[in-house]
Order: structure tokens, then sequence, then C-alpha cells
């Protein structure tokens, strides 16, 4: 090329530089500013940029944050899949973006595959060498050694991820691992530490929820000193409910209400016991809410997907279909899984997809009992009179638990509630009682963190059912005396 065509092109040259690194400045810029300015402004200026520098070199690098943000915080970028499919048609001659394509398409499968209960499904494909160097591949080999209980490994990649870039605004999942890691192997106290940095790196919910939540209800089990409830509440709140309770048989956290289950009636209940809301119901037993606010409810023989769309139900035993008309309580569990107590077949196990309104059931674990619940991890709670018996997700028996003597008196069990940390709440009739749960490679293990004895005082009669919401408050109540009793 010729020294006069140099020179013509030299300014354009200098100024498509300068604008590709004025891109890249402006992409480190808005990421220092994201600690203050929060994510949804992060996300409004990536977009900015990406628009108006589509060919600089960090475009990928900017489109693929948007992207992560919106897998890592859910609901964070609305239309996450139509900007994904834009970009796949933008990816042809483009080797930058086409790398960054399939990271993240590896990174949503394999999450997809551990929110449904299964990561080893898609925890091979994290070895790619797409991922090499990328922090994003850490934090999912982080996710996977947390759900396959291997605390330790699961702290030392969450940990690599924060050393790599300590100042990035995308490190709250990071935290919430390292919280969840040391939650489960007992120590509150450094769980509370690790769930504040993931509070304070982003309010926004994560992958396992709103770290809010977790850093509130871990303060009740971590504060040194102890509270006057039971050593773990302040107080108990008692106030009449407004509803004439004769049967109630089910209390539900569903969003910002509890749902109560009496046997004729749907009640919307707020946290302090303000009925909201009164549903007429025909013969409820039970209701169960999945991670999704999908609520369903139950008759002896038939559930109500909250859709309008009502099924029958019948139990598949090889070639001979049996219609199921003894069920008591349902639980929604991951990956789509819905159990049923039947009082006669025991444990029962379907899912949401109905075909010719009849929902085909199997036989599960041939236990008797009167309710079932289901942990964040796929683990299967089962109440009988006097004990709860837990089971994996394959069926195979965890631990059983019984109420410790309360006064010299062990009460027989009225209800049961699981929080999101795995604290099992248990109602008997003379006390609640709080216990810690964890699950490791080297099995199953149990603890007595609380214990709540009633004394003879108005508000602890014929206590019957028990919730608890996202922040650990508990809340209480029974028949005839119609009284509400909050725990916070």
């Amino acid at each position: 090329m010729s020294i006069l065509k140099w020179l013509i092109l030299l300014p354009f040259l200098l100024r498509q530089a300068m604008a590709l690194d004025d891109a890249q400045a402006r992409f480190y810029e808005a990421m220092e500013l994201a600690s203050t300015e929060g994510i949804p402004a992060l996300v409004r200026k990536l977009d900015q940029i990406a628009n108006t520098a589509s060919s600089s070199p960090s475009a990928p690098q900017i489109h693929e944050t948007i992207l992560v943000i919106g897998l890592l915080h859910p609901g964070s970028v609305p239309d996450l899949s139509a900007r994904l499919e834009s970009l796949k048609g933008s990816a042809s001659g483009n080797p930058g973006l086409g790398k960054v394509l399939r990271r993240f398409n590896i990174l949503q499968a394999y999450y997809a595959a551990a929110v449904n209960g299964h990561p080893e499904s898609g925890s091979a494909a994290l070895s790619d060498p797409v991922f090499e160097e990328c922090p994003y591949g850490t934090l999912a080999r982080a996710d996977a050694a947390l759900r396959a209980h291997a605390y330790a490994n699961a702290e030392m990649l969450a940990l690599e991820v924060i050393e790599n870039d300590p100042y990035s605004p995308l490190l709250s999942n990071a935290y919430m691992i390292l919280g969840l890691s040391s939650a489960f192997q007992g120590n509150n106290g450094s769980a509370l530490t690790h769930f504040q940095h993931a509070l304070a790196a982003s309010e926004l919910p994560t992958i396992y929820g709103n770290p809010r939540d977790y850093a509130f209800t871990t303060y009740r089990f971590a504060r040194p000193v102890p509270a006057a409830v039971g050593a773990i509440y302040d107080q108990a709140v008692p106030s009449p409910i407004s509803a004439e309770l004769k049967n109630p048989k089910a209390l539900v956290f569903n969003g910002k209400n509890y749902i109560l289950v009496e046997r004729e009636m749907l009640l919307t209940v707020s946290t302090d016991g303000k009925v909201l809301d009164r549903k007429p119901v025909r013969k409820i037993e039970d209701v169960a809410v999945d991670g999704n606010g999908q609520m369903y409810s139950i008759t002896e023989d038939s559930i109500d997907f909250g859709n309008g769309s009502v099924a029958a139900l019948s139990l598949n035993a090889g070639k001979k279909t049996k219609r199921v008309d003894g069920l008591c309580s349902v639980a929604a569990g991951i990956g789509g899984d819905l159990y049923f107590l039947d009082k006669d077949a025991g444990l029962l196990r379907g899912t949401a997809a109905v075909q010719g309104g009849t929902l085909g059931l199997t036989a599960f674990v041939p236990v008797k009992g009167r309710i079932v619940r289901t942990d964040a991890w796929g683990n299967i709670y089962v109440l009988d009179k006097e004990r709860i018996q837990i089971f994996s997700r394959e069926g195979k028996p965890l631990a059983s638990i019984s109420p410790e003597p309360v006064a010299g008196k062990v009460g027989s069990l009225e209800f049961f509630a699981l929080d999101a940390l795995n604290h099992l709440y248990l109602l008997a009739e003379n006390s609640i009682q709080i216990f810690a749960l964890k699950n490791s490679t080297a099995g199953f293990e149990k603890s007595l963190v609380g214990t709540i004895a009633f004394d003879e005082r108005p508000l602890f009669r014929n206590l019957k059912i028990l919730g608890v919401n996202p922040a650990g408050e508990l809340a209480v109540t029974g028949k005839s005396e119609n009284n509400w009793v909050s725990f916070k």
C-alpha cells in the first residue's frame, strides 16, 4: 500500500481504534458503577454500549454479561429468550460471539438440569475447553459441588470466582454458594456473613432465592444472645383470626401470604393473621405450591391445578389401573414431581402432565402417614402420628425424627414445616421443636436447635397447623380458639 493511501486511511483507522477502546472502557466503567447503581441499571447501560459498538471486539463480552445476568438473576432480563435467538442470527462469521453462545447454551442446559434435580446430567459439559478462564463455568461447577453435598469443593470453586474478580457486581450467587455450604455444615455465623455479602452484591433474587430471606433466617440461628422465645424468636404475637376454624388442615406460604386450608374453604391470610380472601371449595384435603408459585389442591380423589383444570387420579400397577380415592396430602417437588399420600396405598408419585382428564400415579414408598412435604433439594418428608420419616428423591430412607420430651412429656405430632435452609419445624401438642438437618456425602444428620414450650395461656390452646415464611417467621393456628400466633 502506498504512503499516500496510508495517510488517507490513517484518520479513519485511528477513529475506529478509538471507538473500539471506548466501548471496552465504557463496559468496565458500567461494571464498576453497578455496585452502587444496581444490576438493572447495568443491563440498560450494557445494552446502550452494545447497540452503539456492534463491531467492537468487546461486543461479545458485553452480550455474554447480559445473558449471564439473566441466568444468574432469574427474571432480571425479561426478553432473555428473544435476545438469545437474535444473537444466534448474528453469530455467523463472528467467532467471538459464537464462543459466547456455546458457553451460554451449556450453562443454560446445566442450570435447567440442576433445578430439576439432575445436575449430573449437565455437569460434564462444564469441563469443555470453551470455559477456559471463564468465571461462569467455575461458578457452575461450584453449584454442582454444592448440590452433590461436596461442600469443601463448592467453597473452593466459589472463592476462586470471587478472588479472580473481587469487585465484580455478579458475585451474589458465589456468596450464596458459600453461605449455603456453611449453613448445611452447621456454621451459621459464617453463613450469615456470606449471605450479607450476597445481599450487598445485589438485592435481586438469585438462582437459590432471595439473599435477604436467607440472611434473616440465618440470623435467628447465628446471633450470640439467646432470644426470648425458644432461643430463636424474640416474641410470640397472638391475634384473633377473623374466621371460624372448625377443621384446619394445612398452612402453606405462597408469595406474600399464607394459604390456609379449611375443609370447605381456602383462606388467604396475611402474616399477622388478617383474612384477605375466602374461596369456597369442595372437601379439600391439602394444597401445595411449587417453585414457580403454581398452586395445587386435592380432594380425596382429584387434583386442581389452579388454572381451572381438574383431573381425576388413578394408580398404575402393571397392566391394571385403579381409581385413587383416599388422598390426604400433596407436595410439589423439584423437576415437576408431585407426591401424594393415600390412606391405603401410601406415598405415590406423579407429574403435572395430564392426559384425558386423568393423572396417572405410581406407587413410590409403602409408608403410611398424614402429611407429605418436600425440601429444596427434592427430599420427601412424611408425617405419621409419632415421627417424620425422610426419603431421598429416589425413595431411599434418610432419617427418622421424633419430638423430644418437654417437661417430661413427649407430645403427639400435629404438623410440620420446612424452611429453605433445611430447618424442620415440628408442631407437637406441647411444643414447637426446631431441628437442623445436614445432608452431606457422609450421610444425613439431624440436631435439635430450639424448643418453644407451650404453657397454659389461651394462645397455645388447640394449635393444629404451622407455617414458615421465607424470612424464618412462624405462624401457628388451630380450631375453636381461633388464635393466630406469630413468632418473630
